[in-house]
């Protein structure tokens, strides 16, 4: 998936509340319309981008860090620093 579309992607499902992404206020005073990366931190497009892809996976671990190009440690280890600072991390769904 390009780069460009999963801008898009991020900033449409979080605009629509299914994200946990809140940018700091001068992140967000500098944001542009035409790209929402710019005036975000890597933190915050990372972690917008893990999101979505866990999203987009139905909760399944396993294959959103085969898609990120991630461990699945990292991903938990990501995914469990998320959950502590209070921010909602899609379940699993059942098979």
């Amino acid at each position: 998936m390009p780069l460009a579309s999963v801008g898009s992607s991020w900033g449409a499902a979080a605009s629509h509340g299914r994200l946990s992404v809140t940018p700091s206020e001068p992140a967000r005073a500098g944001r542009h319309a035409d790209h929402p990366f710019v005036g975000a931190t890597v933190a915050e497009v990372e972690r917008g981008l893990i999101l979505a892809t866990l999203n987009h996976c139905g909760g399944n671990r396993t294959s959103a860090a085969k898609i990120l190009g991630i461990s699945l440690r990292s991903l938990h280890n990501k995914l469990t620093s998320y959950n502590a600072a209070g921010m909602a991390i899609p379940a699993p769904r059942p098979r």
